[in-house]
């Protein structure tokens, strides 16, 4: 487990992380994000981010719970406990803002992108609706592709976008309907059309 979890934080600070940004670094105030493994299981999570907890670099702001999870999955874990971190930085003086729906929903696609470049037979973690969906993945794969949580082929008629598309909006984005409007504003793709189904098929 605490080779998966080092393994993930490496990779997505330094090897290849699709161009996305990097999780935070240090700086004066905020020391590098301090990642706890727990030998105790959660039934809540098998991981959370703490915004709040990089001050002085004294607590961790990434808890990763003993879980019974596959390889692929603590490495997917640690990636979207990263990720979490990533996208607070983009939204920190709005992080309260944005809907959790967003926040989770980018967590799970940016660990199923990357996930994959280890594991590339990874699927992805569970949709847990309402907020845990897989809007990132369907506007990134192909209508027939299956992955976890898949649940509608019928509405996946999205494809093309990439995970760094996807992320480099996420600065303006608040809301479901956002992010909808600041995909298909900022991209030409010849499926946008069809965002708009897809994007009512998760936020319902």
């Amino acid at each position: 487990m605490y080779a998966l979890v080092h393994q993930a934080a490496n990779d997505y600070y330094y090897v290849n992380r699709l161009g996305l940004k990097s999780p935070p670094q240090n700086s004066f105030w905020k020391s590098s994000v301090k990642i706890s493994l727990r030998n105790e299981s959660n039934s809540d999570a098998n991981g959370s981010h703490c915004k709040d907890c990089r001050f002085l670099g004294i607590l961790s702001s990434i808890h990763i719970w003993k879980n019974t999870s596959s390889s692929s999955g603590i490495y997917a874990t640690a990636l979207h406990e990263l990720a979490h971190a990533s996208h607070w930085e983009l939204r920190k003086n709005n992080w309260l803002a944005t809907e959790d729906r967003i926040i989770e929903s980018w967590a799970r696609g940016a660990q199923w992108a990357l996930g994959r470049l280890r594991y590339p037979n990874y699927r992805g973690g569970a949709t847990i609706r309402p907020k845990y969906t897989q809007i990132v993945v369907d506007m990134i794969d192909g209508p027939t592709d299956f992955n976890e949580g898949s649940e509608n082929i019928n509405e996946d008629n999205v494809t093309g976008y990439t995970i760094k598309n996807i992320e480099d909006v996420l600065s303006n984005t608040t809301s479901w309907a956002d992010w909808h409007n600041n995909i298909k504003n900022s991209y030409e793709n010849t499926t946008e059309n069809n965002l708009q189904t897809l994007f009512n098929h998760w936020g319902n």
